[in-house]
């Protein structure tokens, strides 16, 4: 069965050409040193600090351990080794239309939290924290491991199959894998698919967190 959704072609990057291996080297130190930051740190921050257990630490900690290993790392990695800038890896200048979507993103997840139910300051926490998921993680799976593995194929489907197994399978570990299967592949390929579609970030971002806003 053949699908119809055409992608765009690869745009030229002013990156530096690495042979096949050497890609492959830095797409595996770019699946694991990140995972690894973001979960040592988290535990230093936490144990550092025993006696807070507030949810605006909570926060605190996701935001720095996340943002440092899912951000950070990443992009100062390809700065290096490739010279990337952040439009290479899907950040770009939002249009009038991409606040409008954002907003209308904000107020559907708000509306549909209350509608069910759950409160302001649910809304407000859980909202943030997730919004710090999707951004992060979206930097690092769709954003620093796509750059790398259009380096190693043209096919735009290998790409979008494997940054969702990626991402599934490894930045989920610790989740069953029954649950990695039926909810959180199928929502990373669409987002594959709609990253692949428009190389931006954005987006991805916004369907991440209605995703994780509306599934959890």
């Amino acid at each position: 069965m053949r699908l119809f959704i055409s992608f765009p072609s690869p745009s030229p990057s002013p990156s530096l050409i690495k042979d096949r291996p050497s890609v492959i080297m830095d797409t595996l130190i770019l699946l694991f040193l990140p995972l690894m930051f973001v979960s040592i740190s988290g535990l230093l921050l936490l144990f550092s600090f025993p006696n807070i257990t507030s949810e605006i630490f909570s926060l605190f900690i996701v935001a720095i351990s996340m943002t440092s290993g899912f951000c950070l790392i990443p992009y100062l990695y390809l700065k290096i080794r490739y010279r990337v800038s952040l439009v290479d890896i899907g950040i770009k200048a939002m249009s009038k239309y991409d606040i409008i979507l954002m907003l209308v993103v904000m107020a559907f997840v708000s509306s549909y939290l209350l509608y069910i139910g759950q409160t302001t300051s649910y809304i407000i926490l859980n909202g943030i924290q997730m919004l710090i998921v999707a951004t992060t993680e979206e930097f690092w799976a769709r954003g620093a491991i796509c750059f790398l593995l259009f380096k190693l194929t043209k096919s735009h489907w290998l790409v979008i199959i494997l940054s969702s197994i990626f991402f599934a399978f490894f930045t989920h570990l610790n989740e069953p894998f029954i649950e990695n299967i039926l909810y959180r592949l199928p929502g990373s390929f669409v987002m594959g698919i709609i990253f692949v579609k428009t190389r931006n970030l954005l987006y991805t971002i916004l369907f991440h967190f209605l995703y994780n806003m509306i599934m959890i």
